[in-house]
């Protein structure tokens, strides 16, 4: 190689091993810059069914949105199908669906109703329990009361803004109220109640049974040993 060839490759070496630093330094910058637009973006929800209230918070706990919610009839956290209880816990978005054209039937003898359902149907993971979601609802005027089989509605003209909030990985948080507490307090008391019971007749019995084995065979030792001493 030629000492021209070589002026040429110096400078070239020490400029590649200039830059790099500062090339991987601004390509760092722009994945971090993208990264941090996303947290901006990101949101979470809290529905409290205390307050009945739906609100939707972003990453720096700012509140985007807050609307009062519908929950289901009947008080504590959800525990089988038909209970017309909402679950309570943390959970995530798991699809947001069009649902302008569905119908659901109340089982109040009015049979299927259209738009029941509200433009959307966000619908989330609840391990254990399937068909819960976030939706509308033909029924505003039961919004902050609790009336649904277990979903959480919301206005319709609401859940069109939320789906522009949410997506699918947002957590959603369901938080008990007072109520749900109490419920859930009692039906433990019951539980409670019911498993002393069934552990007390099983004493019980065992006793029972114990006392009933000592009874049928003692008059038969004892007359053993009466023969016994009358042939001596």
């Amino acid at each position: 190689m030629s000492g021209k060839g070589i002026g040429w490759l110096l400078p070239c070496l020490l400029g590649i091993v200039i830059l790099l630093p500062y090339g991987g330094l601004f390509l760092g910058k722009k994945w971090h810059d993208r990264e941090i637009r996303k947290i901006a973006n990101s949101s979470f929800v809290i529905v409290d069914k205390g307050e009945m209230c739906l609100r939707v918070l972003d990453y720096k706990g700012r509140e985007l949105l807050a609307c009062p919610v519908t929950t289901g009839k009947n008080y504590g956290n959800k525990t089988g199908i038909g209970d017309f209880r909402t679950p309570e816990g943390i959970f995530y978005i798991e699809q947001i669906q069009e649902a302008s054209s569905w119908e659901h039937d109340f089982g109040d003898g009015l049979g299927p109703v259209s738009g029941s359902y509200g433009p959307w149907f966000i619908r989330l993971h609840t391990p254990g329990h399937k068909g819960i979601g976030i939706h509308g609802t033909h029924k505003p005027e039961m919004l902050g009361k609790r009336d649904s089989e277990g979903c959480i509605r919301v206005e319709n003209d609401v859940i069109n803004r939320l789906k522009d909030l949410v997506g699918p990985g947002t957590v959603i948080i369901v938080l008990p109220g007072e109520g749900d507490v109490l419920a859930g307090l009692l039906a433990e008391d019951r539980l409670d109640s019911l498993t002393a019971l069934v552990r007390k007749t099983s004493f019980q019995m065992t006793n029972r049974r114990k006392h009933a084995d000592s009874v049928d065979i003692n008059p038969i030792i004892m007359g053993k040993t009466h023969a016994g001493k009358r042939k001596q």
